[in-house]
Parts: structure tokens; sequence; C-alpha cells
């Protein structure tokens, strides 16, 4: 299944995000950091592509075949059936676009795009294994 999704307008006007981060360096020290931020974000026009991908399945079992040589052991088309548990969906980038960017007519500005209000990097102590 396809899905096409065009988003006129995205406005955030704040967006608040906390990173935390596992750093080891060839010593194995190892770091712990906590990176803070916030931001706001002004999109126009994204145009996105939602893919949605299944796999038809047949489960028939050798052994009950083996036990009861009377019955046929064969797939038939009521056996292949779709499973919920297979399903996968994705955004395609290839696809997926923001049409400002294509037709070259992004806005001027700081108004536009994401900007980011303040960040803050914290780190914690270090210690070895």
């Amino acid at each position: 299944m396809v899905e096409y999704k065009l988003v006129p307008f995205y406005i955030a006007p704040y967006q608040q995000a906390i990173r935390y981060a596992y750093l080891a360096d060839e010593k194995f020290e190892k770091e712990v950091g906590v990176y803070i931020y916030g931001q706001r974000t002004i999109r126009l026009l994204d145009f996105t592509v939602t893919m949605t991908e299944n796999t038809k399945t047949a489960h028939k079992s050798i052994v009950n075949y083996l036990q009861n040589e009377d019955d046929e052991w064969h797939i038939i088309g009521s056996d292949w059936v779709f499973y919920p548990s297979y399903e996968e969906e994705y955004d395609d980038a290839y696809l997926s676009k923001n049409l400002l960017t294509e037709w070259d007519k992004v806005p001027e500005g700081d108004w536009y795009g994401t900007v980011q209000y303040w960040d803050h990097w914290l780190i914690g102590e270090q210690w070895t294994p």
C-alpha cells in the first residue's frame, strides 16, 4: 500500500529535547553526557510517501503430513495469507521531498526552517570498568 501525504505547513513554536550519550575513548574510559536543547521549526509544503509492505506466508506442517500419509501435502491459494506481524511501514526517502526545495523557492530569512533557541551540553564523571 502506498500513502501520499502533503503537509501544507508545519509549525512547531517550541521543541525541547534531551539526548543521552555514552562515550568511550581508546583507554576504555567512559563518559556519560547529556545534551539539552530547545528549538523551533517552520516548514512549508512537505510531501511524503509512506510505503506499507507485507508478506504472504503459508503454514503447512511436514510433521503432520508424515504422521498421516493419506493427506495430500500441497499448498493451495487459500493457504497464503497476510500476517500483521510481517507488516513493515517506512517513508520513502527518494520520493518524499520538500516541494519548495525542489522548485528552488526556499523562503529567505530567519523565520523559515529550524532555529535553535538554546543548547547546553553536560558531561558526567569519568570512570574505568
